[in-house]
């Protein structure tokens, strides 16, 4: 499947694009500050609307069963993980590690 550039919100830090990468295996995403990198967690509302590569269609977001944000297509039936199709953070940021419920701060 085609990678993507997707960006979610406007970063609170540097108030600069956010763009959305892969964090961790398992379909985890975040949000990162384009300006200084600073990772932060995206919410279902945040997902950017996407448009399907096959026939056209406006892509519907769900979450799978692991509670990872995935697209698929009501037309075609096209269906992907959002972590598939993203690049992984590591491709356009330095390290800057980003705590899950529950772990400590990097």
């Amino acid at each position: 499947m085609e990678r993507k550039l997707l960006y979610g919100s406007e970063s609170p830090c540097c108030h600069s694009p956010s763009l959305i990468v892969k964090s961790r295996e398992g379909g985890f995403v975040t949000q990162n500050c384009t300006a200084c990198g600073k990772p932060r967690a995206i919410s279902f509302a945040e997902l950017p609307p996407l448009g399907c590569s096959r026939c056209g269609h406006r892509l519907e977001a769900f979450r799978d069963a692991y509670s990872n944000y995935c697209y698929r297509c009501p037309a075609c039936r096209l269906e992907f993980q959002l972590a598939e199709v993203i690049p992984h953070w590591a491709e356009y940021f330095e390290e800057f590690g980003f705590a899950l419920r529950g772990e400590k701060e990097p």
